[in-house]
């Protein structure tokens, strides 16, 4: 299986997945597109060795860590010191499609290169657009942010001229501006009156720009653009922005049925109930259900009628859970395994992978009581086999290795972002 995902703080809310996986459905190719949350860049990075990931996507606020892990980093990268995809092989190679996203609705537009524009925000999305806007022969640019643009760049940035955010008053004198932060106090839709106006949004999760007077390019017009040189890495094809854009309409998941799921000792039941307890959630362990409608423990379900019978009675409480409130639940090591159920979780649940390495599991479980398959398979090889069917089913990926309240505190950020 070919992997590959969005890395980021917050990803949970990415609509990227959408499209790769669309894309490789219809090819018919056995590939997956997650998100990886993360605090630590450097640890997620050694996270995506681990599941071993052909590449990654990169959103905030990580893309100018990107630039600077690369081994070999194109043009774009060098002039912008971001990058917001890395391949891996034996060296980390880094591009910045951003650049091209915004190069093409540039050109597709044919917007004139006598244009006066502005460009709001400090991060490396906005040293992205003051490079492409340049190199496309846009001159007259300007910067606004609540910082100066040496401060921001670090260094006597030549690109254009800057104002302080909070001296904008008015933007009616601007023929292109290019948005790339998120709501605040200083930038309002209705300052937006020049009908003539052409509003590049690079936002497309809680965006607050659509209702502008102005000639409106949605941040889901730049998502879908900006992914296109990643999807021509992975698959070998040639990609059309009309084509593609399809794939993030409609989109139907219920984020309010939450999946965990992971290595028996990954701390799936742990944090499943720490964060149902944070956002008055109904909590449901699938282990302690089966338990409950027996009567018996796990092992001795195992013992007395074997695992196809347990797998059996697993799926059937699985199908049967009448789920109507928001709902966090923990399924068992091995629910994935079962193709049926495996289909069944992702199509019913945003699915949380809790990753944790095999030696960080084991020392988490006491005993083996009540761990059956431990007992009856080697462990290198049962963990082994299940990663794919873990990463298979994710729509989200979070390292439980670290400590339980960094992480617990990480989720529940992400999930609050979704819901």
């Amino acid at each position: 299986m070919i992997k590959a995902a969005v890395l980021g703080k917050p990803v949970s809310h990415s609509l990227s997945p959408y499209i790769f996986n669309g894309i490789a459905n219809g090819l018919k190719i056995d590939f997956h597109y997650s998100r990886i949350t993360t605090d630590d860049f450097t640890k997620a990075l050694n996270l995506c060795n681990k599941l071993n990931l052909f590449g990654i996507n990169i959103t905030s606020p990580y893309k100018s860590d990107s630039a600077k892990e690369s081994d070999l980093k194109t043009l774009e990268v060098r002039e912008t010191n971001a990058a917001n995809i890395l391949i891996f092989n034996d060296i980390i190679k880094s591009f910045n499609s951003d650049y091209h996203a915004l190069f093409s609705i540039l050109s597709d537009r044919f917007i004139s290169r006598s244009s006066k524009a502005l460009v709001i925000g400090s991060g490396s999305t906005a040293m992205t657009a003051l490079c492409a806007l340049k190199n496309y022969g846009i001159n007259n640019i300007t910067l606004t942010a609540r910082k100066s643009a040496t401060m921001i760049f670090g260094f006597n940035c030549n690109l254009c001229n800057f104002i302080s955010i909070d001296e904008i008053n008015s933007l009616e004198t601007y023929e292109l501006i290019i948005n790339t932060i998120p709501e605040n106090d200083y930038i309002k839709p209705n300052m937006f009156c020049n009908k003539n106006q052409v509003l590049i949004d690079t936002l497309y999760h809680n965006t607050y720009l659509e209702s502008v007077a102005c000639h409106y390019i949605s941040g889901r017009e730049w998502l879908v653009r900006q992914s296109i040189p990643f999807l021509e890495m992975i698959f070998a094809n040639k990609f059309e922005f009309d084509s593609l854009f399809p794939f993030i309409e409609n989109i139907g998941k219920n984020l309010k049925k939450i999946a965990m799921v992971g290595f028996s000792g990954s701390g799936k039941s742990t944090l499943a109930g720490i964060i149902s307890e944070k956002l008055n959630f109904e909590f449901i362990d699938i282990d302690e259900e089966i338990e409950n409608v027996t009567g018996m423990n796990i092992s001795k379900i195992f013992t007395q009628y074997g695992e196809s019978e347990f797998r059996n009675i697993e799926k059937n409480i699985i199908f049967n859970l009448r789920i109507s409130k928001p709902t966090i639940v923990a399924f068992g090591g091995g629910s994935i395994q079962n193709v049926e159920l495996l289909d069944y979780i992702k199509k019913n649940y945003y699915v949380i992978y809790i990753y944790n390495d095999l030696a960080t599991s084991m020392s988490r479980i006491t005993g083996l009581e009540n761990r059956p398959m431990l007992s009856l398979y080697d462990a290198d090889e049962l963990y082994s086999s299940r990663l794919d069917n873990y990463y298979k089913s994710s729509d989200l990926i979070i390292d439980n290795t670290g400590d339980l309240k960094q992480v617990s505190n990480l989720l529940e950020y992400e999930i609050r972002n979704i819901i």
